[in-house]
């Protein structure tokens, strides 16, 4: 059995990260491996009423003539502060490791190293995504001023890409020397052994899966794409689509649809 490290870490969130429908299962799968190598990992969240006062605030901002981004607000920021403060009195942990946490930890003050994780900035995915733009202005600073925050307060930024990092080191200014690279994994528990693989290499069918809850987001069109030209060439091909429903132009006889499954069922995993 693998030698744990002899660390005391807080895991904080605002979510449940014991909930694999969360985030796509990656803070349940990052808090695994910290249990994995770390003697010690405690859960910091989730944060009481986070839905209820979410709703309530989106409620109010679609009164607003352009969208006010709830998520990177310096109010739900103050109110994560708060929370966090009192769950962490009185503990003694030698560090925090805040995944995607950059409003939970931008206003928290503590003497306890903060390590963040994150596999983008705001600057990085304002206008990116369409559900992501067209912020009031106000809305836009803050988001940037929230980043900026946490940046500076973590003793340590790990990012998921260098697209991430460069941005970290020019949009905010960090550090370069605390800035480090680490993809995030697969969020999948059991991987098949090579002897699987290999038995199926013989198989005269290219049977292709693609897995997302997004079909545009997660470049669905690309793989549609790739499973006709496959076939076009002559070459036996399936596809499987997981996760999502694809548009009703998307359609062939050597494709299966399997809709959103909840990871939390152990039939549906």
């Amino acid at each position: 059995m693998r030698e744990k490290y002899n660390y005391r870490i807080a895991f904080l969130s605002s979510f449940d990260p014991n909930n694999r429908k969360i985030l796509s299962g990656v803070s349940y799968n990052v808090l695994k491996m910290l249990k994995l190598h770390f003697e010690s990992v405690e859960v910091l969240g989730p944060v009481k009423n986070r839905k209820l006062l979410k709703g309530y605030l989106n409620r109010i901002s679609r009164k607003l003539p352009k969208r006010y981004n709830i998520d990177h607000s310096l109010f739900i920021s103050y109110l994560y502060a708060r929370q966090f403060k009192r769950l962490l009195k009185g503990k003694t942990y030698d560090f925090i490791f805040a995944p995607r946490a950059s409003t939970e930890i931008a206003l928290l003050k503590t003497s306890i190293p903060i390590v963040y994780y994150s596999d983008a900035t705001f600057d990085n995915i304002y206008g990116y995504y369409e559900w992501f733009s067209n912020f009031m202005s106000v809305s836009v600073r803050e988001g940037n001023y929230i980043e900026n925050l946490a940046l500076k307060r973590a003793s340590i930024c790990i990012f998921t890409s260098k697209w991430a990092s460069d941005s970290a080191i020019s949009k905010y200014d960090v550090n370069p020397e605390k800035v480090h690279l680490l993809p995030f994994g697969p969020n999948i528990s059991n991987i098949p052994a090579k002897s699987a693989i290999n038995a199926h290499k013989d198989n005269d069918t290219c049977k292709l899966l693609f897995l997302g809850v997004e079909w545009e987001r997660k470049g669905g069109k690309i793989a549609f794409d790739a499973f006709q030209e496959l076939k076009n060439r002559g070459l036996k091909t399936t596809l499987t689509i997981c996760g999502c429903q694809p548009p009703d132009t998307i359609r062939d006889k050597d494709m299966v649809v399997i809709p959103f499954l909840d990871k939390n069922k152990p039939d549906e995993y």
